[in-house]
């Protein structure tokens, strides 16, 4: 064999491993590209229950929310809706002040009672017609501990009817209101939970 023979087989040579190592390169990079694959799935799947649990965390949060509200603002304020001693023209500062007299009069007692737990609870309300009702409630109250402190009967006598004819009934319309949305919201959330 001559040198040029030599040369040329030794070069094919060297072509023939190169290709055979090109080849196993591809094998390499296939196999890695196969493995990025799996790693993309397996991040994507988990991504997915990641976000499924953050939505079920933000449902339960929600349902969390809804369920106090319920049962410590709307609840008791829609199982006593129908009870007049409760409804009635009470000021905050006569409250206070039966508080200090140790509260003689059982009835007072138990309107002291029941508003001083809604007025903790007030900040649980996440409806604004209720919130706007309780307001005008609240502000019948005041208007009327204010005409009586100014001697003003006749506005104090008209206070008291726009109260029993129009405040009060819209206020346990809404808290009626209110009670039904929650209860549906309640019941969609457990079933989508």
């Amino acid at each position: 064999m001559d040198k040029q023979s030599k040369f040329i087989k030794d070069q094919s040579d060297a072509m023939t491993r190169q290709a055979k190592t090109m080849e196993a390169q591809f094998d390499i990079i296939r196999d890695e590209s196969a493995t990025m694959k799996r790693q993309a799935d397996a991040m994507e799947g988990q991504s997915n229950l990641m976000l499924e649990n953050m939505e079920y965390n933000r449902l339960s949060k929600r349902h969390e929310r809804l369920n106090k509200e319920m049962t410590l603002l709307v609840g008791p304020l829609y199982a006593r809706r129908k009870e007049k001693n409760i409804f009635q023209m009470i000021d905050r500062s006569e409250r206070y002040t039966f508080h200090a007299k140790d509260i003689v009069n059982l009835m007072h007692h138990d309107y002291i009672t029941f508003w001083e737990n809604i007025d903790q609870y007030l900040y649980l309300n996440q409806s604004s017609e209720l919130r706007r009702a309780l307001g005008n409630y609240y502000q019948a109250i005041y208007n009327n501990f204010y005409f009586r402190e100014l001697k003003m009967q006749s506005e104090m006598e008209r206070n008291k009817e726009i109260f029993e004819k129009t405040t009060v009934p819209r206020l346990i319309e809404k808290i009626e209101e209110r009670h039904q949305q929650l209860e549906k919201e309640i019941k969609d959330l457990e079933n989508k939970r």
